[in-house]
C-alpha cells in the first residue's frame, strides 16, 4: 500500500490512566522536555537520568591545534555536519517496557503533534504513546491527536500525573 496516497489510516486512540501509563503496549514513547512535564521528570528518574545527561552533552569540536597541524601538512579534512534538531531519542529497553523515548521540544501542542507524526513515520512507528505536558488539557489533546496524527494505527494518550490535571486546577 502506498502510504503517500492514503489520506488517513484508521487510528485508535487509547486513553491510559497514570497507573497503566508505564506498562507494555507501545514501543515508542513521545515526551516533552523536563521543565514542561511532570511525566518526563518521572520517566527520567526511572531511566537513571539519561535525558538530563543527554541534554548536557555537546558534540566534540576539532581543536585549533589539530586544525593548524592539518593545514600545515596540507591535509584535507572534512567535518560532517549533523541535523541540529532539538529532538532527542534515548533507548530505554533496559529500564522500561519500550524501545525508545523521543523527546520533542516544541511548545505549541498542535505543532508538537505534527512533529510526533513526522518522526513516527520516519522511524516506522505506527503504535506509540504520548505523554502530555503539564499545561495540556487531556480532552483538547485527544481532539488534536484525532485531527493531527495521520500515520499511526494506535496512539495511547496518557492522563496527567495526579495533581497535574489542568482542568481541575482551573475550576
Amino acid at each position: 500500500m502506498d502510504v503517500s496516497r492514503v489520506d488517513r489510516i484508521d487510528m485508535q486512540i487509547v486513553s491510559l490512566n497514570s497507573i497503566s501509563s508505564l506498562s507494555e503496549g507501545a514501543p515508542f514513547w513521545f515526551i516533552h522536555p523536563r521543565a514542561k512535564s511532570a511525566w518526563t521528570r518521572k520517566i527520567d528518574w526511572l531511566i537513571n537520568f539519561q535525558l538530563a545527561r543527554a541534554t548536557l552533552w555537546q558534540r566534540p569540536t576539532i581543536s585549533t591545534f589539530l586544525k593548524e597541524e592539518l593545514a600545515d601538512r596540507e591535509s584535507e579534512f572534512e567535518v560532517k555536519s549533523f541535523d541540529n534538531s532539538s529532538d532527542l531519542i534515548v533507548s530505554v529497553k533496559a529500564f522500561l517496557p519500550a524501545k525508545a523515548i523521543i523527546q520533542i521540544d516544541i511548545d505549541d501542542s498542535s505543532k508538537w503533534l505534527e512533529r510526533v507524526d513526522e518522526v513516527s513515520s520516519q522511524i516506522g512507528a505506527n503504535i506509540y504513546r504520548v505523554f502530555p505536558k503539564d499545561s495540556d488539557d487531556p480532552l483538547e489533546l485527544k481532539a488534536r491527536i484525532a485531527k493531527s496524527i495521520k500515520f499511526a494505527s494506535e496512539v495511547s494518550l496518557v492522563a496527567p500525573l495526579d495533581g497535574q490535571d489542568t482542568r481541575k486546577a482551573k475550576s
